[in-house]
C-alpha cells in the first residue's frame, strides 16, 4: 500500500510541474507576426460588363382555338312522329340531303283532295275564258223562238176571249186567266232572251276575275299542304358531319326540338385575340403561320373584328385554315417578333442567381479591404428573358459581374477575374 501511494504522489508532482512549465512558455500564436499570415485564396471567375441597350426583340405568342365555321343543332319546323333517321353519328352528309322524316300520311291525303279541287276550279276558269259554245247559243235562241210563238198564241187567245166577253158569250174568269198566262209567258220569254244575249256577248270580265281568284285560292291550299309535307323532312343546310343524334325512330318531337347536331365539313377557322396595336398592323388576306400540336398551319387572315373584348382588352383575329389542316377544338398559336423600346442592360442568362421572394440577382466583383476583389449580391429586375441573354434593370456599364459558375461562389468570397489573371 505504501508503494502505491508513493507512485501516485510522484505522478501528481510530475503533472503539476509539467503544467507550470506549459503556462510559463510564451504564446506561440502571438509570437508569429501578423503580416506572416497567408491571404485567402481568390477563386478564378469569368466576369463581363453589362451591355447597355435601348430596346430588345421579343417573341409574342397569342393562342386561340380552331373551330368549325358552322355547327348547328337541327330540328323539324313542325311537331310529329319520327318515322325514319337517315344519318348516324359520324356520317358525312351533303347539302340538302334528307336526315330524318316525320309521319305525313294525313298531309298526303289532304294534298290529293286539294289537287282535285284545284283541277275543278281550273276547268271552270278555262270554260269562262273560252266563252259559251255554239250549241248553247243555238239552244237558247231556239228556246226564245219557241217562247215567242207560245206568247203570240196566248195573246191571240186572250184577245179573242176579250171579244167574246164583250159579246157576252165568254165568262170573265176565262179572259182573266188567259191574260195572266200571256203576261207570265212574256216574262219567261224575256228571261230566255236575256240568257241568249249573255251567251252571245260572252263571259263577263267580272266572272273571269272571280274564277281566277277561286283558282288562286285552290293553288294556295295545295302549296300550303306541300310546305307542311316538306317541313316533315329534316334536310342538311350545308355539307358536314353528324356529331350528335338525340332521338330514335318512333319518338314524337315538338317543333324546334334538337334532333341532330351537324358540324360543317369545310375548312376550319381560328379565332385569336391580340392587342389592338398588332391588329391594326395586319391586313385581310395576309397569310400567316400558326402553331398547333400537329405542326405548322398555313392560315389566311379573313378579318380583324372591329370590337375590343372588355375582359382581355384585345381584338379577335379570324383566320381561315387550310382544309384538313387540323381538327376542331385544337389549340393554335400565332407567334410574332416585336421590337420593344426600353433602356436596360444585356447580360448572359447564366449570370442570374435566385434571390429573395422570387426575385433575381447577380454577383458583382467589388473591391475588398485587402486590395483584392470579392463577391457582392446585387438584385436586378428582369425586363426580357431570352434563351441565352436577358435584359435587366439595376446595373451600369461599369459593373463587372460573374457570367458563369455562380454556384461556385458566395457573397463575400474573394475572387479574381480569370481573364485579367491570364
Amino acid at each position: 500500500m505504501r508503494q502505491i501511494l508513493t507512485k501516485r504522489s510522484l505522478l501528481l508532482l510530475a503533472a503539476t510541474a509539467a503544467g507550470a512549465a506549459f503556462w510559463a512558455l510564451p504564446d506561440s500564436r502571438a509570437a508569429v507576426p501578423e503580416a506572416a499570415q497567408p491571404a485567402p485564396r481568390a477563386v478564378p471567375v469569368a466576369a463581363v460588363h453589362p451591355r447597355a441597350v435601348e430596346g430588345w426583340q421579343e417573341t409574342l405568342r397569342f393562342t386561340g382555338t380552331a373551330l368549325a365555321r358552322r355547327q348547328s343543332p337541327l330540328g323539324f319546323e313542325r311537331g310529329g312522329k319520327v318515322i325514319a333517321l337517315e344519318a348516324e353519328e359520324g356520317t358525312e352528309v351533303a347539302a340538302d340531303s334528307i336526315l330524318a322524316r316525320l309521319d305525313d300520311a294525313r298531309l298526303q291525303l289532304q294534298r290529293v283532295e286539294a289537287l282535285a279541287a284545284l283541277r275543278a276550279e281550273r276547268a271552270r276558269l278555262d270554260e269562262a275564258l273560252a266563252g259559251p259554245r255554239i250549241e248553247q247559243i243555238e239552244q237558247a235562241r231556239f228556246q226564245v223562238v219557241q217562247l215567242d210563238s207560245e206568247l203570240e198564241r196566248l195573246k191571240r187567245e186572250a184577245q179573242r176571249r176579250e171579244e167574246l166577253l164583250a159579246e157576252g158569250v165568254s165568262a170573265t174568269e176565262e179572259a182573266e186567266t188567259l191574260a195572266f198566262a200571256a203576261r207570265a209567258m212574256e216574262a219567261q220569254r224575256d228571261a230566255a232572251q236575256a240568257v241568249l244575249d249573255e251567251l252571245e256577248a260572252g263571259t263577263r270580265a267580272e266572272q273571269v276575275a272571280a274564277q281566277r281568284a277561286a283558282v288562286a285560292l285552290a293553288e294556295s291550299r295545295v302549296a300550303q299542304l306541300e310546305l307542311e309535307i316538306e317541313r316533315s323532312l329534316l334536310r342538311a343546310p350545308y355539307p358536314g358531319t353528324i356529331l350528335v343524334r338525340n332521338i330514335d325512330e318512333g319518338e314524337v318531337v315538338d317543333a324546334g326540338m334538337p334532333v341532330l347536331v351537324l358540324q360543317e365539313s369545310r375548312a376550319l377557322e381560328a379565332r385569336i385575340g391580340v392587342p389592338e396595336r398588332l391588329a391594326d398592323e395586319l391586313a385581310a388576306g395576309q397569310t400567316l403561320k400558326l402553331q398547333a400540336q400537329d405542326g405548322t398551319l398555313s392560315a389566311v387572315l379573313r378579318a380583324a373584328l372591329p370590337e375590343i373584348d372588355p375582359a382581355t382588352r384585345s381584338r379577335t383575329l379570324l383566320f381561315d385554315l387550310e382544309e384538313g389542316a387540323t381538327l376542331a377544338g385544337v389549340t393554335v398559336a400565332w407567334e410574332t417578333e416585336h421590337f420593344r423600346e426600353g433602356r436596360g442592360h444585356a447580360i448572359p442568362a447564366t449570370a442570374l442567381v435566385p434571390s429573395r421572394r422570387g426575385l433575381w440577382a447577380v454577383y458583382l466583383l467589388v473591391p475588398a479591404d485587402d486590395g483584392g476583389e470579392e463577391i457582392r449580391r446585387q438584385e436586378v429586375e428582369i425586363l426580357h428573358a431570352g434563351s441565352d441573354e436577358v435584359i435587366v434593370r439595376g446595373l451600369s456599364p461599369e459593373d463587372r459581374l460573374v457570367s458563369a459558375g455562380t454556384d461556385r461562389v458566395v457573397p463575400g468570397q474573394h475572387v479574381a477575374d480569370q481573364h485579367e489573371a491570364n
